[in-house]
């Protein structure tokens, strides 16, 4: 539990910079609520594979709608 709170950490830290949001939480939607558009979606997915050292491929980017989908996707992929 302690690591994927620090990967939903880094992960909304990363998204403040990106969205002009004021409030991000596990449940913000990338889409909807942060207002994520295809630009600053590949921006979110190369400093996740960057800050993480992993590779997000296709399929896991379509089950990325909230930022805790995001954290747990990417902690997936640090356990493989």
């Amino acid at each position: 539990m302690r690591m994927y709170n620090e990967i939903l950490e880094k992960v909304i830290a990363i998204l403040s910079g990106i969205s002009e949001v004021d409030e991000i939480t596990e449940d913000s939607e990338l889409l909807d609520d942060l207002d994520i558009d295809s630009m600053n979606l590949l921006l979110l997915l190369s400093s996740m594979e960057e800050e993480f050292n992993i590779h997000i491929s296709e399929n896991d980017m379509r089950k990325m709608y909230t930022v805790r989908d995001v954290a747990e996707v990417i902690l997936n992929l640090i356990e493989q």
